[in-house]
């Protein structure tokens, strides 16, 4: 039981610098304020931004090595977050917390 926590233990202090190191880049991001009135296209926007920016984040983590999934999903996260209160709009935030499973 000690020993898998280790392990755990241990490769999150690996990965750590390396989530932090990666952590600060900048991205463009384009967007139609008015689609995201509707629901359709507040959908279709969404989609379009999250996909920008898991091909984003894929570039910028792809020298980590065996952590890359993980880094990835954090690099996610925490775009999407930073996007969305940058757009602050109510349509894309319920969009990003139903994402997020909230």
């Amino acid at each position: 039981m000690i020993r898998p926590l280790i392990a755990a233990a241990l490769a999150i202090g690996i990965t750590a610098p390396a989530f932090a190191a990666s952590d600060q880049f900048r991205m463009k991001i384009d967007y139609d304020r008015a689609a995201l009135d509707t629901p359709a296209t507040a959908q279709a926007e969404y989609d379009r931004i999250k996909t920008d920016v898991t091909e984003r984040c894929v570039k910028e983590q792809a020298n980590i090595g065996l952590a890359t999934p993980i880094a990835i999903r954090f690099c996610e996260k925490r775009t999407m977050d930073r996007v969305d209160l940058a757009i602050d709009h109510p349509a894309f935030s319920a969009l990003h917390e139903a994402d997020l499973g909230h």
